[in-house]
């Protein structure tokens, strides 16, 4: 895990001005953007059958199951499962 403040630090800037160059440069926070690169991530995991949801959760950082499904909710509108199941279809 890297924080927000040592990203910016290593840029030299402070928090504030690194997430406001990066919102104005790539149109979302940086912590939409770390969880919709998190979430683009699972779905390329959910193809692999010998991972379940909770190993995929902790492959992409996230305390357990249930933070992982609300995140990939929020960025999906899907649960892991739904999505799982329409992508299927």
């Amino acid at each position: 895990d890297v924080s927000l403040h040592q990203v910016a630090a290593s840029v030299q800037l402070s928090t504030a001005h690194f997430s406001t160059a990066f919102k104005q440069s790539l149109g979302v926070a940086p912590h939409a953007w770390l969880r919709r690169q998190r979430i683009e991530r699972a779905k390329t995991l959910f193809h692999d059958p010998s991972l379940d949801l909770t190993q995929i959760a902790m492959i992409l950082g996230y305390a357990n199951q249930s933070s992982f499904g609300v995140a990939f909710k929020r960025e999906t509108g899907l649960t892991p499962m739904e999505w799982q199941v329409w992508e299927a279809v």
